[in-house]
């Protein structure tokens, strides 16, 4: 999956606390910042921050392909 900085993330709660955090946040999220691109050794994971505006201070590290908490349904461009 090739996420970029900028890109949008429709997200989908797979716990309590991930469901929780959609709730609070909605489902829109965008991407800030990529890490662990093309290496063997990290999990590549993002930063991603809520769509709305009121909640742009609550960010989170999502990994990728496999997060804990979050299901990635639609990465759009």
């Amino acid at each position: 999956m090739k996420v970029f900085v900028g890109n949008l993330m429709k997200l989908a709660g797979k716990t309590r606390h991930g469901k929780n955090r959609i709730r609070e946040n909605g489902d829109l999220w965008e991407v800030n910042t990529v890490d662990g691109r093309d290496s063997s050794l990290l999990i590549t994971k993002v930063c991603v921050a809520p769509l709305k505006e009121s909640r742009r201070g609550e960010w989170r590290w999502i990994d990728v392909p496999r997060d804990e908490h979050m299901e990635i349904l639609k990465v759009i461009e």
